[in-house]
């Protein structure tokens, strides 16, 4: 049948939930807060106009069905082809899925059929990351605690360093350990691990999780317990992003423990300072 209007529309948003438990006993219950904000919201008409919502929709369809002129051009029955465009803001954020956090992206189109139900068909859209990264680098060490809280702390020094470099995702990332066995305790080995943290904010509340992406050990006989560098490497994944959206943040943080016996081990815990390179 003719077609009297054909347009598309793109959406995307950020939105975020966050439970919180409240009460107790049998007024225990759980609130759930949440956030949304629009990153694109727009669209195209490729042929005809759009219709005025609802009522402009059943007044169309009111004069189609008694045969009454429509002011709108109509486009007779073949097959047709448009092309389109649209561009994301500069500071759009890359499709993400978290456990309280997502980005979605979507395009709907629609092909107005005066008399009739319209056609419709939606796709999401996977918006990506740019593929190379700079990591700033930093230092950082582990000390022996005095007092009380020392009296099971294992006597090392530990230093990690990440140096300032850039990267693409699944490449390794360099990093350098220093360790002083001044206790003469036995180290069994360093265990590092790659995390990815998802932080989400809705109404006040904050929900934060992490899910080790990347792990490594080095086993004794490989270290040097007197603060002689030794350099490793960690893999980073193949699906790599960060995040920095008003109410999720999806970042990276290293953590190193050296694994000592008879002794609360040593860790160093540190947040990646990484951007994008566009």
């Amino acid at each position: 049948g003719p077609v009297s209007g054909v347009w598309w529309d793109v959406a995307g948003a950020e939105t975020t939930h966050v439970s919180v438990r409240k009460g107790s006993g049998k007024n225990s219950h759980t609130v759930t807060y949440r956030e949304r904000r629009p990153v694109v919201d727009g669209g195209l008409v490729v042929f005809g106009q759009r219709k005025s919502g609802f009522f402009g929709l059943v007044w169309e369809g009111m004069r189609a069905f008694v045969g009454l002129h429509t002011d709108n051009p109509i486009l007779r029955a073949g097959e047709y082809a448009y092309d389109f465009e649209f561009t994301l803001p500069d500071d759009a954020p890359p499709t993400w899925k978290g456990n309280n956090s997502e980005v979605r992206y979507e395009i709907n189109a629609r092909v107005d059929i005066p008399g009739a139900f319209d056609l419709t068909t939606g796709a999401v859209l996977n918006v990506l990351c740019p593929s190379q990264f700079y990591v700033e680098g930093f230092l950082d060490e582990h000390r022996p605690k005095t007092g009380l809280a020392g009296i099971f702390t294992a006597e090392v020094e530990m230093q990690v360093e990440v140096p300032p470099g850039r990267f693409r995702p699944g490449e390794n990332l360099p990093f350098t350990v220093r360790v002083k066995n001044l206790g003469g305790k036995r180290v069994r080995g360093l265990n590092i691990t790659l995390g990815r943290r998802e932080a989400a904010r809705a109404r006040g509340h904050l929900a934060s999780t992490t899910k080790t992406e990347s792990t490594l050990r080095i086993p004794e006989d490989r270290l040097a317990l007197d603060g002689t560098p030794v350099a490793a490497a960690i893999p980073t994944p193949d699906r790599f992003l960060v995040l920095n959206g008003r109410y999720c943040q999806v970042y990276w943080e290293l953590r190193v423990e050296l694994d000592v016996a008879w002794g609360f081990d040593a860790v160093v815990i540190e947040p990646l300072g990484v951007r994008i390179e566009r």
